[in-house]
């Protein structure tokens, strides 16, 4: 299924920074069937020895990313870290997706959240995380089922989603 005309048909569409309901609505199947054709192109794309991806994946996600994709988006997409498909997009890409902004790195989300479960997915599947961002201490969460990142500011009782693709890492 992986090689097939209609599989490369997808990775065309997805590479030129298609949506994954054009993509369907294009090739005549479901949503679905786009994303699981996608993974099974990122399944095949690890290598036999060592387990890890080779370049055709790393290739595709930095065209995507070239094309406005954000970089979480592809993250959920196929199923992959944003730090791997930040990692992707510096080797065959774009460092940064665009010179980040202040304002820009994160967002200010529902503040009433306790941080036990994901804001976005409601998974219980989390990490507690603590670091800096701009130099304030942070403390958060790390989602292990979306990959989605929130904290709050020491002494601030605002919560805030990491947006990757404005990261510097």
């Amino acid at each position: 299924m992986g090689d097939s005309p209609l599989t490369s048909h997808i990775i065309k569409h997805y590479t030129d920074g298609k949506s994954i309901g054009y993509i369907a609505s294009v090739t005549g199947i479901s949503e679905e069937e786009v994303l699981m054709r996608l993974r099974i192109f990122k399944s095949d794309s690890v290598q036999k020895l060592g387990n890890y991806y080779n370049d055709d994946i790393k290739k595709v996600i930095a065209k995507r990313d070239k094309n406005d994709v954000s970089r979480s988006q592809i993250a959920q997409e196929l199923c992959m870290s944003v730090t791997f498909i930040s990692n992707a997009c510096k080797k065959f890409g774009d460092n940064l997706k665009k010179k980040a902004k202040f304002q820009n790195q994160y967002t200010e989300i529902d503040s009433e959240h306790d941080l036990k479960t994901c804001p976005d997915c409601d998974s219980k599947r989390v990490n507690e995380i603590s670091g800096y961002i701009n130099d304030h201490n942070t403390i958060g969460i790390y989602c292990l089922s979306c990959n989605g990142e929130y904290f709050r500011f020491m002494n601030e009782d605002k919560l805030y989603r990491l947006n990757y693709e404005f990261d510097e890492e």
